[in-house]
């Protein structure tokens, strides 16, 4: 057994989840203006520092940016022309 694991394995529930309020606050719903600035940032997610400084340069959520990353990628998927074609 690993340091890690060891120590981890001593910790009660308690000391493993997040004592932040922020963390279980809802974050209000993405308009429209902010959803077309996660995708502008998100065509260079390296030179914008990553996904979790875009959040932060929006003002929202590391997994609202996954969420319009997913649906972003799902875009271009659909849009690409198949070789069959």
């Amino acid at each position: 057994m690993s340091i890690i694991e060891e120590t981890i394995a001593k910790l009660k529930l308690t000391d493993l989840q997040s004592t932040s309020k922020v963390a279980s606050q809802e974050l209000p719903a993405l308009k429209e203006s902010e959803v077309l600035e996660i995708v502008e940032l998100l065509k260079d997610v390296e030179g914008n520092n990553g996904f979790l400084a875009i959040a932060q340069t929006v003002g929202t959520s590391l997994d609202k940016v996954k969420e319009v990353q997913t649906a972003r990628l799902s875009k271009i998927s659909e849009l690409t022309p198949s070789e069959e074609e």
